[in-house]
C-alpha cells in the first residue's frame, strides 16, 4: 500500500531527540518538577519511550524552548 516506507522507530533503540515527537504535556509536567526542585518518577513498559523521554528532557534544544539554561 505504502511502497517503500519504513518505520523509523524499533524497540530497544532510543530516538534521537530531533526526531522526539508528542508528549508535549509530559515534557511540560517534568519541566514543571525541574524548576520547583522536585521529584520525577518515570516509568513504564518495555518499548513505551523511557530513554527517548529522558534524552529529549536531557536535550539542550529543549531546554532553550522551554527557556531555561540547561
Amino acid at each position: 500500500m505504502y511502497p517503500n516506507l519504513q518505520n523509523p522507530f524499533v524497540v530497544g533503540t532510543p530516538i534521537v531527540p530531533e526526531r522526539f515527537v508528542g508528549r508535549k504535556s509530559l515534557i511540560a509536567a517534568a519541566f514543571d518538577k525541574i524548576n520547583n526542585r522536585s521529584h520525577l518518577a518515570v516509568w513504564g513498559g518495555l518499548g513505551t519511550g523511557k530513554t527517548s523521554f529522558l534524552m529529549k528532557l536531557a536535550s539542550p534544544d529543549t531546554w532553550k524552548h522551554y527557556g531555561l539554561n540547561s
